[in-house]
């Protein structure tokens, strides 16, 4: 894993606004740790910066701010999450679970953590490597404890409750728009009816505001797009457009300026260029998925399973022949439907059918195991998701 990040501060909240807290002592030495006395005489550990690393063997692990999942009486538990691999390579991510004991001293607002004892560490799609790690971090454990300040052990376990709370709201899950075609083509989103703006200095033209392609409109009511490098032009926003044989200069000069008002996206290739031969235009005016396929659709069996997979399509694509149902990986959310053409209804992930779990990490549509609930790679992405983003210098 590259170890030459900007690393976030021990004072800045992460993407999971878990605070920084006091189990910093899982990876100080323990000389920096082994203080003796009354919990209340001691000072409370100084806040360190996220994430800390090591290694193991060959590897290098890294452990990321903990965060407390429980606390009753004086005894509190949490976990914290860990990336290990190879130094300059890709790491695979797990977590550690800890318990210990608190003294707290509220006049001092100070809590004395002691019998800090890691309990379990899963790395779930490298399972060999838990002992190794969990070992490395036991060697660094303060035998003397810990001691910290008690807001922070207070602001941690209430930002989790509140994160916990509001995991368990319900999530929106719309059906967009599902199609599926064998033509190259450009999905141009509108987000509703078109929003017209006038062009400063033009007089025959106006811009679609609420795009981020450059749609503009004739005072004929003729919309024109610039795609893929060509102009194409519709009567009906959502009807065919056509390829532009000679754009005016007229046009040429109006999208020059109403490019000075906002750059819009050239829809290009990814190198940049200009697409060739010039591909459809489909024009949405509401959450739609354009899945394309290479040609008609190829349907090839799922090794390991009775599933089959569209192999030729650029999405995961999957039909299970036991119900004659397809279903659709979009964002990470899965979609159903006894036909390409729909009806489409939202599937939650821990309701697939049981052959998905069962898809090799190999197959060309692997990555569609990361929203197969229990995988390991659905829990590995999990736990990823919790640890605060870096910057590379």
């Amino acid at each position: 894993m590259k170890m030459a990040r900007l690393r976030e501060n021990g004072h800045r909240l992460g993407r999971t606004a878990i605070v920084a807290l006091a189990v910093t002592g899982l990876v100080l030495p323990t000389y920096a740790l082994a203080q003796q006395g009354a919990p209340a005489a001691q000072a409370a550990t100084p806040n360190l910066a996220w994430p800390r690393d090591f290694d193991v063997g060959n590897d290098r692990l890294e452990l990321y701010q903990p965060q407390i999942d429980s606390w009753t009486g004086n005894r509190i538990g949490g976990r914290a999450a860990l990336a290990i691999g190879p130094k300059d390579g890709t790491p695979v991510y797990g977590f550690a679970t800890f318990t210990a004991d608190a003294t707290i001293d509220k006049a001092a607002g100070l809590v004395h953590l002691d019998k800090i004892t890691v309990t379990k560490v899963e790395v779930v799609t490298a399972p060999e490597k838990a002992p190794a790690v969990k070992q490395a971090i036991d060697q660094r454990l303060p035998s003397a404890g810990i001691t910290v300040a008690l807001n922070q052990l207070q602001a941690s376990y209430a930002v989790n409750q509140k994160l916990e709370a509001l995991q368990a709201q319900p999530v929106e899950n719309a059906v967009p728009a599902i199609l599926f075609t064998d033509t190259l083509t450009i999905l141009v989103p509108v987000a509703g009816e078109p929003v017209l703006k006038s062009i400063d200095g033009i007089s025959d033209f106006q811009r679609v505001m609420n795009t981020r392609a450059l749609m503009l409109r004739d005072a004929g009511g003729v919309f024109h797009l610039q795609a893929a490098g060509t102009w194409y032009e519709t009567k009906s926003l959502t009807g065919t457009w056509l390829v532009t044989p000679q754009p005016s200069s007229a046009l040429q000069a109006a999208a020059k300026a109403a490019a000075k008002t906002g750059t819009p996206d050239p829809l290009l290739s990814h190198d940049g260029k200009a697409i060739t031969p010039p591909p459809a235009i489909l024009v949405s005016t509401g959450p739609t998925e354009l899945i394309q396929t290479n040609g008609q659709p190829q349907m090839l069996p799922v090794t390991g399973t009775s599933l089959l997979t569209m192999s030729n399509a650029d999405h995961a694509v999957f039909m299970d022949p036991a119900s004659n149902t397809f279903y659709v990986l979009i964002s990470g959310r899965w979609f159903k439907g006894t036909a390409l053409t729909g009806p489409w209804a939202y599937v939650a992930n821990n309701a697939l059918p049981a052959d998905f779990a069962k898809i090799s990490p190999t197959d060309a549509k692997a990555n569609a195991l990361v929203s197969v609930a229990g995988t390991p790679q659905a829990k590995e992405a999990a736990i990823a998701a919790t640890i605060p983003q870096t910057s590379t210098v």
